[in-house]
């Protein structure tokens, strides 16, 4: 975990710096060829730059031990940091479709070469930005996160290299229409990092796994009667965990130990669990409920 937070931590370094850059550049770029598009891809790395700025932090807060106050330590500040990045690009997508439209409706000229030499600079530096958070960003959400925020920052660079050449080719209308394409491309890209992070903020299962899974996967564990009182939330993307109240026949406790062990081995494996807590009963009461079990067992 150390050395993924150590390479994760020079990668997005790394990107930062290129992500500036680009910022900058295209920002002249867009004043010299009076482009929308320019302008748009330029905002985006800013937009960038202050994701992966967000991420740096993140990434340091998440490496921090557990205290008696915040016993998952800041594994949580990852989730925090992609759903405002993807927050982030949901409304500067808004912006790119609200300006292309009223440029639309009032054209102006816009320099065709111009375009085609700052939107190729910017689109070798996003696309090494992007090969540079690529190994981290099935593991770890805010890796994910700010690795789309490149990947779309490439595509949009591409795209405004293509618009250039088209602008010198006389072809109407593109600059505004190229800024619309891109900022509706923004949002649908951001969507979905910004539902998965919505989705552990309010405590909800992690993608692709319910309590009925976990449930199911337990019921599958020899010695288990039953299971009820399921409950799977994700504490970060990465960190997941169950609770469940547990009916098993009646035995000594230290036959108790070795089902938990082995309850919690069959979570962790089958279901990605990593921590599990059971309340282990040895009787099947109404509901599930202690308090409506006979002799209040």
């Amino acid at each position: 975990m150390h050395l993924h937070r150590a390479s994760m931590t020079r990668a997005v370094i790394l990107a930062m710096g290129l992500n500036f850059l680009i910022f900058a550049l295209e920002l002249v770029g867009s004043y010299v060829a009076q482009s929308l598009a320019l302008l748009a891809d330029s905002l985006h790395n800013l937009s960038d730059f202050a994701t992966l700025v967000l991420a740096l932090i993140a990434t340091r807060l998440a490496s921090r031990a557990a205290t008696a106050t915040r016993t998952f330590g800041y594994l949580r500040s990852e989730v925090l940091v992609a759903f405002v990045n993807a927050l982030t690009l949901v409304l500067v997508g808004l912006y790119l479709v609200i300006e292309g439209t009223r440029r639309a409706m009032e054209p102006q000229e816009v320099e065709g070469v111009a375009v085609i030499a700052f939107g190729a600079i910017g689109l070798l530096a996003n696309v090494a930005s992007t090969l540079l958070l690529r190994p981290h960003a099935r593991a770890d959400l805010n890796a994910r996160s700010a690795m789309l925020h490149l990947a779309t920052d490439a595509a949009e660079s591409g795209a405004v290299v293509l618009g250039g050449i088209l602008l010198v080719l006389g072809v109407p209308l593109v600059d505004p229409l190229l800024s619309i394409g891109i900022g509706l491309f923004t949002v649908k890209g951001a969507w979905d990092i910004l539902s998965e992070a919505a989705q552990i903020l309010v405590e909800g299962a992690p993608r692709g796994l319910s309590a009925d899974d976990v449930a199911k996967c337990l019921k599958e564990v020899e010695g288990v009667l039953d299971v009820h009182h399921v409950h799977v939330w994700a504490i970060s993307s990465t960190y997941h965990a169950a609770s469940a109240h547990v009916v098993v026949p009646d035995q000594m406790v230290g036959f108790s130990h070795e089902l938990i062990e082995r309850m919690a081995r069959r979570l962790r494996e089958q279901c990605g669990i990593k921590h599990p807590t059971f309340q282990i009963e040895v009787a099947e009461c109404g509901q599930g409920r202690i308090d409506s079990c006979p002799d209040g067992k």
